[in-house]
């Protein structure tokens, strides 16, 4: 298992951080350097592709936000789907999507 350190405080790392982190160095956003310490750590940092993200990613922040309606309609068609409720249609999430 590994650890991270919160506000100066070594805690056991999630599972789930793990993964996410392990798919973003697999990626390119992300560097690993590991320790052989004990307990063992590695440190995490951006590579230039990492910090290329934050303007696409304030893009689509500011996207979501012009359009509040279309993503609530999204996201409420993606819960009928994930509940089995309604049929998926690849692209258009049960006419999430402007015609």
């Amino acid at each position: 298992m590994g650890w991270v350190i919160v506000g100066g405080v070594t805690e056991p790392l999630s599972p789930v951080l793990t993964e996410a982190l392990r798919a973003m160095e697999r990626d390119g956003p992300v560097i690993r350097t590991a320790s052989e310490e004990s307990p063992p750590r590695a440190e995490y940092e951006p590579t230039a592709l990492g910090r290329s993200l934050p303007n696409p990613l304030a893009a689509a922040r500011d996207r979501a936000r012009e359009r509040p309606a279309e993503m609530a309609q999204a996201r409420e068609a993606h819960e009928r789907r994930a509940a089995g409720t309604a049929p998926h249609r690849s692209g258009d999430p049960e006419g999430a999507l402007p015609r």
